[in-house]
Formats: structure tokens, sequence, C-alpha cells
């Protein structure tokens, strides 16, 4: 249950996020690509076997010699969050970079 509650806050604050229009289109993709992964997650909790947010993610992948198994909606919601930390560290146009 904790994950489901995790996960509907942080999709709830990306859509928040996305909503205000305040973002630039690399931000915005990354948290787009957030939600897309995290909405994905939260239904198969909230409708797979036994239901009510203690449901089991399904669609996994594995890759040897990876040792965990992951599936799609965790590959958008990782690649989303480092591409967003990617943007956030990046200077902004007309901004100077920070001293080395």
């Amino acid at each position: 249950m904790f994950w489901t509650v995790l996960t509907l806050a942080v999709v709830v604050g990306a859509i928040i996020a996305v909503a205000t229009n305040k973002l630039q289109l690399l931000p915005a993709l990354a948290l787009a690509a957030v939600i897309g992964g995290g909405l994905g997650n939260l239904l198969d909790r909230l409708f797979r076997s036994p239901g009510g947010g203690k449901g089991a993610v399904i669609d996994w992948i594995a890759i040897d010699p990876y040792p965990r198994v992951f599936n799609l909606a965790d590959i958008a919601l990782r690649g989303g969050a480092v591409i967003l930390v990617i943007a956030m560290l990046a200077p902004r146009s007309g901004e100077a970079s920070p001293p080395t």
C-alpha cells in the first residue's frame, strides 16, 4: 500500500507541475514520462488481483546479468527522473554557468 500512495503522490505532483505551464520542453517531457510510468504501475496496483492498492505490477522484463526484474513503466519512471535531474542541473539560457 505504501508504493501505491507514493506513486499516486508523485503522479499528482507531476500533473500539477505540468498543468501550470511554467516548464520548458525538456522538463515537461521528463515529467510526462514519470506520469505515464507512474500511472501504468498505479493502475496495475489498483486493478490487478487482489486489487485495492495491493495488486501486482505485471509485464516483467529480466535481462542477464542485470540482477533485478523491471517493467516498461519502470523504464519510463527512471528515464524521466534522470532527464529531469539533467534538465535541472543544466544552465538555463541567459544564466551564467556555475563556477568550477
